[in-house]
């Protein structure tokens, strides 16, 4: 998957106080484990077959659509805003072509050119936000180790957490993603995304691993998240509304900076109950929402062709 946009941010270490011996150790037993090395639950090979279809119904030369894209923006200079005409078009010829133009007119005699968010001052951005479910195509589930991770109700639907991970070596625009995906697990349809590029996944990890070690006396991070969530629905199909890109700061430490203790009330006595084991700050730096609107298919398939294809009632998406 190509992300494609222009990225004017810094990315920083991790930041650790302790001793130096400690620290390597405290990050050396807690590493997770890899994740072909968990138990798998039952429920995953019926999701990643269902995903993998979904994932050719965007290869599907029937699925063709435009729609309004938005860009507002914070931090690392002035803030700003910028609106495009999205294009989403497959063709066997070409294969997926995506691309942005400056908001149509009708009273315009031709078509306006493509152009790209930078051009228009935008300072990062995901080239397309339609392209995590070709994390899940059958041709690259040998590339990515997954594993269920839980459940959490998301827009309405209880949703499985899917946690993915690339298998080395990494492959730009083909496995260069870490995240989890939260999946109605009825029709194999993507709710919501969260995914790091790997530095960040990296830098994440150690951060984490560090301080639930509790070794240390504090940790301090910088990483950048993508979060989308697919608000759309067309056909039985699920299509993004929103992308959150976000570059923070994050830190930890282990003493509270004023040392409350918390209580409980039991029989009508206040009783101490913990005092906290540290506390975590966050300080977002760089902030960039895309959000999707106004959805016009020229060509899309019918609900019954695309839940049957899913389901494997039938073995392609319909004439």
């Amino acid at each position: 998957m190509n992300d494609g946009g222009s990225r004017e941010v810094e990315k920083a270490r991790v930041h650790l106080r302790s001793g130096a011996v400690v620290l390597i150790l405290a990050i050396l037993l807690t590493v997770s484990l890899p994740l072909q090395a968990q138990e798998e639950d039952p429920r995953l090979e019926t999701l990643l077959r269902r995903l993998s279809r979904t994932a050719e119904l965007f290869r599907d030369t029937t699925l063709q659509f435009a729609c309004t894209e938005q860009f507002r923006w914070r931090g690392a200079g002035d803030p700003g805003e910028a609106t495009f005409e999205y294009v989403f078009v497959y063709d066997d010829e070409n294969g997926f072509e995506d691309y942005r133009t400056t908001p149509f007119h009708a009273k315009r005699r031709k078509a306006p050119a493509e152009i790209s968010p930078s051009d228009r001052g935008v300072p990062w951005f995901l080239r397309s936000a339609y392209l995590w479910i070709f994390v899940f195509r059958e041709s690259r589930q040998g590339l990515h180790h997954y594993r269920i991770v839980g459940e959490e109700e998301v827009l309405g639907v209880d949703a499985v957490l899917i946690e993915f991970e690339p298998i080395p070596p990494i492959q730009p625009e083909v496995n260069d993603w870490y995240g989890v995906a939260w999946v109605d697990p009825a029709l194999g349809q993507l709710l919501k995304v969260v995914a790091l590029e790997p530095d960040d996944h990296q830098i994440r990890r150690t951060f984490e691993d560090t301080w639930r070690s509790n070794i240390v006396d504090e940790a301090r991070a910088e990483y950048s998240t993508v979060t989308t969530v697919f608000t759309q629905e067309r056909s039985g199909l699920r299509f993004p509304g929103k992308v959150t890109l976000e570059n923070a700061r994050y830190r930890w430490r282990k003493k509270p900076e004023k040392a409350k203790e918390v209580y409980k009330r039991e029989g009508g006595r206040n009783l101490l109950k913990e005092r906290p084991p540290g506390v975590s700050r966050k300080k977002v730096l760089m902030r960039v929402e895309q959000t999707y609107r106004d959805y016009r298919f020229f060509s899309v398939r019918t609900v019954d062709e695309v839940e049957n294809y899913i389901l494997r009632r039938r073995t392609d998406p319909g004439p």
